[in-house]
């Protein structure tokens, strides 16, 4: 299988600190990986990586047969849109103009604001369930609504592969089944290729095509959920005791903690 991203031996430090160590991995073209493990494992930082915010200490990201850090910034924002932990914007701003910022990849001085935009900003508001919420203020919207928000601006920049790091974080339970099952609905019509950072290992396996698993700076396991989610795996990603039976509606493996 042909992956368009891609990491080749990626090491990443601080000074004598490691945070990522020797990671080569593919990702599943057109599918949703979900990146998972302890804290202070390196999750976020490979995902920004992957993202081109973060240059690494060796190794490289391959984007379509290429280093990402070869390539212009304004052409890899066009094919990966990164959705951050914790994103922020005024409250005062409209969910519109929220969307809208998601067309700026495409925007140049000979290439203005265009009908074509304003249907890709409709088109995006509408797929994450947020028509006639335009004019919406964002401090108005519950944290589901917010999260929505963001994520139609990330659809807005019309790549193919996007990146989110915790998207679930602060969200009670009902909320991130909602944003989940809107990720892999997105996902599935539109084949993204998708890559999130998430803390519980239930709603990763749930709503993943793959895993990544990383301890201690470097890969660990990469899989199907089926084929990595074990009691042995999950002491040795999180050092915790465990028993994992069949989910009963999906038949995935279950982590319930001893």
């Amino acid at each position: 299988m042909t992956h368009r991203l891609l990491t080749e031996n990626l090491s990443l430090s601080y000074g004598k600190t490691t945070v990522l160590d020797d990671i080569s991995t593919p990702v599943p073209s057109g599918k949703v990986t979900s990146i998972v493990g302890a804290n202070a494992c390196g999750k976020s930082t490979f995902l920004r990586c992957l993202a081109r915010l973060l240059k690494p200490t060796a190794g490289q990201v391959i984007l379509d047969g290429t280093s990402i850090h070869k390539q212009n910034t304004r052409d890899v924002a066009r094919k990966i849109a990164l959705l951050p932990q914790s994103a922020a914007a005024p409250d005062g701003m409209r969910v519109l103009d929220l969307v809208k910022q998601g067309r700026t990849p495409h925007q140049s001085p000979l290439n203005q604001w265009s009908l074509a935009d304003q249907e890709i900003v409709s088109s995006a508001i509408a797929k994450v369930g947020l028509s006639g919420f335009e004019e919406r203020l964002l401090g108005d919207l519950s944290g589901g609504q917010r999260q929505r928000a963001w994520i139609a601006m990330s659809l807005a920049q019309d790549s193919d592969i996007l990146l989110l790091d915790e998207p679930t974080t602060y969200l009670d339970l009902t909320h991130q089944i909602e944003i989940l099952q809107l990720v892999r609905d997105l996902q599935e019509h539109r084949n993204l290729t998708v890559v999130m950072v998430l803390h519980d290992i239930n709603l990763a396996t749930r709503f993943s095509d793959n895993l990544i698993a990383l301890k201690d700076q470097r890969i660990l396991l990469h899989g199907r959920p089926e084929d990595v989610i074990s009691e042995s795996a999950i002491a040795a990603i999180y050092g915790l005791q465990c028993s994992v039976i069949a989910d009963p509606h999906t038949g995935l493996p279950h982590v319930i903690p001893r």
